[in-house]
């Protein structure tokens, strides 16, 4: 079940933000069908979720160790961003599914009716999170590609090892991996710092078993996938993403007590705050035997405006999906703006 945003009041009713899997679709018991792929306009400020309202997740900072405190004791100055001319371009952005869309003068375009502006011998740039962007990597022309039960009319195979090793593996996928992204430009995809932190941070396992706990999860000793710092629009106060897991057997076998979470925390109005980027339990009140795996795939400036969006890549046992995802101003909401997915 995709669990999107949950307030901390409101534990006890699961629901749906942003995108949901589209290989979700292939069990009558799915919690929800994945989004269609956004048009060739400039994305609404918010997402309607398909079948229920969004709810948000907020987690107060009076409940973790001194630790993390240590980082909350006042808000940070905001820094006004420095203006950036947008590039022009093809801006072709392509996860391990196909394509997601591009970009023309900061304005994101989904896959329409229109011809995908890339050609083959296309120079792009892969990035994955704990990975430098590797540029130079070339590009075939446009093809079809998974388009029976899936949002690809159109993909581009990228000559990357991170690519072609997704490519190598085959359905059904038993264990969660993280997938790249690549673009045909030549900008900076990460004009603001991007720090790997330590996943055995105690601060942030103590968190992650604050959270499980709205879920009527008890883990002791939360595994973190995930743990890294950047400042996303460059304006002084920094975002930390961090994701926890449990897959007691395989992605194609749910257990009860399994989950896969991801989350971004930040400042937000003078205090930290949690923001459920997307989430999927099984236990006795939520699951549906089928967890999808949600892993943070990239932190990257992917429309040449000097703020990074965030990717998120989703797998379970015979399909996966990538998102691009916006962040609005400090907001605790955000806005996907782009996604590709492909299942049996």
């Amino acid at each position: 079940m995709i669990i999107q945003r949950i307030a901390k009041k409101q534990w006890i009713s699961l629901v749906i933000f942003l995108l949901v899997l589209c290989s979700c679709g292939s069990s009558d018991n799915s919690v929800a069908e994945l989004s269609e792929p956004v048009e060739k306009t400039v994305p609404s400020p918010t997402v309607e979720p398909t079948k229920t309202p969004v709810e948000k997740v907020e987690s107060e900072e009076n409940d973790v160790s001194a630790q993390e405190e240590q980082d909350s004791s006042s808000a940070p100055v905001e820094i006004e961003p420095t203006p950036i001319i947008l590039p022009g371009g093809k801006n072709v952005i392509v996860g391990v599914q196909g394509v997601l869309g591009w970009s023309e003068n900061g304005a994101w375009i989904g896959l329409g009716d229109d011809p995908v502006p890339a050609a083959a011998g296309d120079l792009y740039q892969v990035i994955r999170i704990g990975s430098d962007a590797i540029s130079g990597a070339l590009g075939a022309a446009p093809q079809p590609n998974c388009t029976q039960n899936s949002t690809i009319s159109r993909n581009v195979a990228i000559d990357d090892p991170l690519f072609t090793s997704f490519a190598s593996l085959s359905m059904p996928y038993t264990e969660p991996v993280s997938t790249p992204i690549a673009i045909s430009t030549d900008w900076d995809l990460t004009p603001h710092n991007i720090t790997s932190l330590g996943l055995d941070s105690i601060a942030y396992k103590d968190i992650a078993r604050e959270l499980l706990s709205e879920f009527d999860i008890d883990d002791p000793d939360p595994e973190l996938t995930v743990l890294v710092e950047t400042d996303l629009d460059g304006d002084g106060n920094d975002e930390i993403f961090f994701g926890v897991e449990r897959i007691a057997d395989s992605l194609m076998f749910g257990t009860a007590g399994d989950y896969s979470l991801l989350y971004m925390r930040k400042v937000i109005d003078g205090r930290f705050t949690n923001l459920l980027i997307y989430g999927d339990v099984e236990n006795a009140e939520y699951g549906n035997g089928m967890l999808n795996s949600i892993r943070l795939s990239a932190v990257a400036d992917l429309n040449g405006n000097g703020r990074m969006e965030v990717v998120a890549g989703l797998m379970y046992y015979e399909g996966s999906s990538t998102s691009v995802i916006e962040f609005n101003d400090d907001k605790e909401n955000f806005t996907q703006v782009l996604y590709v997915g492909c299942n049996n």
